[in-house]
């Protein structure tokens, strides 16, 4: 994992070991691609819309992103107001 992440895995919530692992790997991924033009998910419930989100103000806070947009269903979308 890269030295300049913003994400912390100290927290009162219990997690799943494949979930901190899929965490790992998106941040991996993620940042070996320059630029990074989109991300995409298809599964409901595997956090990657707040992966997104953390990644978006990981941008913002390097000065690397200008803007960004996050899309979710109307389902997925009425927990995260």
């Amino acid at each position: 994992m890269a030295k300049n992440t913003l994400i912390s895995y100290e927290s009162a919530l219990r997690t799943f070991a494949n979930y901190c692992e899929a965490q790992g790997v998106f941040h991996v991924e993620a940042l070996n691609r320059k630029p990074l033009r989109f991300l995409l998910s298809g599964d409901r419930g595997a956090g990657m819309t707040v992966m997104a989100g953390l990644r978006i103000k990981e941008l913002t806070v390097w000065g690397e992103l200008d803007r960004g947009l996050i899309g979710a269903p109307r389902a997925g979308s009425i927990p995260l107001r």
